[in-house]
């Protein structure tokens, strides 16, 4: 703990003495009365809003520390979004934020890029709709909503408008609809849509996974193991488990825990790695479970009930009597669940 302290020291010393120089660097400007004043120095970063109204912004430099944005600075930007902004004299008042955990203080000037391109909301009149992401505001304008769409539901709208600091309201126009809002499906596909959750597998990646083998690589043998998977009984996949055996010395156990061997199956920068990727996560969205993996893997890969399974394996060897470790090992292993 001692060392990360250290390093989170040094790096916010970095900081700030970044941040000092960029203000030592100032540019003079001159104003219409003919008097020369300090130019505040611009930096560049990404937005990230709360439900509040105040924001911070990370700098693209990272020698430059995160800056606080209170909510009369953030110029109408939008969550994500790429923008220009230089350093204010912090207040106590900004953003209700106690003065001591400021840090520095920044106000938008312009937004550079809206990285958000669509928005889900909910459709409250013909020219208005309120946003199912709470970080963005609480009303955006409609110009342009399809024959059929009615108030109370669920659409995703295509931002239109660069969302600069003299636009009265964001405007998108509607370029999809998912239905009445409160109700359970077009609830469940707004939240997918919002999120960008993905469709399940098709049938063809299915059947392209089904015939991946793992790489024959020397495994010990831990199927004599009493093993035991410890993921809940409705769980989708079985990645984890524990095992016992007998050690090599009397009044010893050997205790595994035990790992599926993904990276057996996966390799890197294949199809199915970057797919991976990009959906970081298996979604359990009720009536629409979307994987990680397609299917016919996850089912090779999962530590399954009267199978083999490949596994990353830490093997310790533990004192009975006080559960003092003696010792440890990290292999790839076989186990039978």
């Amino acid at each position: 703990m001692a060392g990360k302290r250290r390093i989170g020291a040094r790096k916010n010393e970095r900081q700030e003495k970044r941040l000092k120089k960029s203000r030592y660097e100032t540019e003079e400007v001159q104003t219409s009365s003919g008097k020369k004043r300090a130019k505040a120095p611009e930096y560049t970063g990404i937005f990230s809003s709360s439900t509040a109204g105040f924001g911070f912004v990370k700098p693209d430099d990272p020698d430059l520390p995160e800056f606080f944005i209170p909510g009369r600075y953030v110029s109408k930007a939008i969550d994500g979004d790429r923008v220009r902004f230089h350093e204010i004299p912090s207040r106590p008042d900004s953003g209700g934020r106690d003065k001591r955990d400021l840090g520095p203080v920044g106000a938008i000037v312009e937004i550079l890029e809206h990285t958000r391109k669509n928005v889900v909301a909910e459709l409250s009149s013909r020219h208005e709709a309120r946003p199912l992401d709470k970080h963005l505001p609480e009303s955006l304008r409609v110009n342009s909503v399809p024959k059929g769409v009615k108030p109370g539901e669920w659409v995703k709208l295509r931002l239109l408008n660069d969302g600069g600091r003299h636009t009265e309201k964001m405007t998108g126009e509607v370029v999809e609809a998912y239905g009445e809002a409160g109700t359970l499906m077009a609830d469940l596909d707004a939240v997918c849509a919002e999120y960008n959750l993905p469709e399940p597998y098709s049938m063809q990646d299915n059947q392209e996974a089904e015939k991946i083998q793992p790489l024959d690589i020397e495994r010990e043998d831990c199927r004599g193991f009493c093993t035991v998977t410890i993921d809940p009984a409705d769980a989708h996949d079985f990645d984890d488990a524990l095992s016992i055996a007998p050690g090599e010395k009397r009044g010893e156990v050997i205790l595994g825990v035990h790992i599926s061997d993904v990276a057996a199956f996966i390799r890197p920068g294949s199809k199915f790695d970057k797919k991976a990727a990009f959906r970081g996560f298996s979604s359990y969205i009720p009536f629409r479970f979307s994987p990680m993996l397609p299917k016919a893997l996850t089912a090779k890969i999962s530590l399954r009930e009267g199978v083999d399974s490949c596994a990353h394996s830490v093997l310790f060897t533990i004192r009975k009597r006080d559960g003092h470790i003696v010792s440890f090992r990290r292999v790839h292993s076989l186990i039978h669940v």
